[in-house]
């Protein structure tokens, strides 16, 4: 099956590094992929798009890493947002231009809890 695959990428014109090709494992038992000369290493996580996929489909992680980044952010905008020169309307926009789309990046994907719901929506709050 897998050699079939990568002869079809290849038909493509598509070259598939296995030394840096992973896949994500499902269950205890499953284990390194063989092809040929090359081994496929499992993984329970891996970063795709800015997004944390896991292999237990809980979005915990992905959700915290979310929100690491919009303090991030936050962080990084402290001066701008906190200014007296700047009008509450303008700051309103810099927060939901950046901050928001930055912290809530993936969510339609997200499984949310109300902990989860509630750590993404104090965002602001902390920093």
């Amino acid at each position: 099956m897998n050699r079939k695959l990568f002869e079809e990428y290849f038909k493509w014109g598509l070259i598939v590094n296995t030394s840096k090709t992973e896949f994500l494992k499902i269950g205890e038992n499953t284990t390194d992929l063989r092809l040929e000369n090359a081994v496929i290493k499992g993984c329970n996580q891996y970063k795709y798009l800015e997004s944390i996929i896991s292999a237990d489909d809980r979005v915990k992680i992905d959700v915290q890493n979310r929100i690491t980044q919009g303090k991030k952010c936050i962080r990084i905008l402290n001066s701008l947002l906190w200014s007296n020169k700047i009008k509450m309307h303008t700051k309103l926009h810099v927060y939901r231009a950046i901050v928001e789309p930055i912290t809530t990046y993936g969510a339609e994907c997200w499984t949310m809890t109300k902990n989860a719901r509630d750590k993404v929506d104090v965002v602001e709050m902390k920093e």
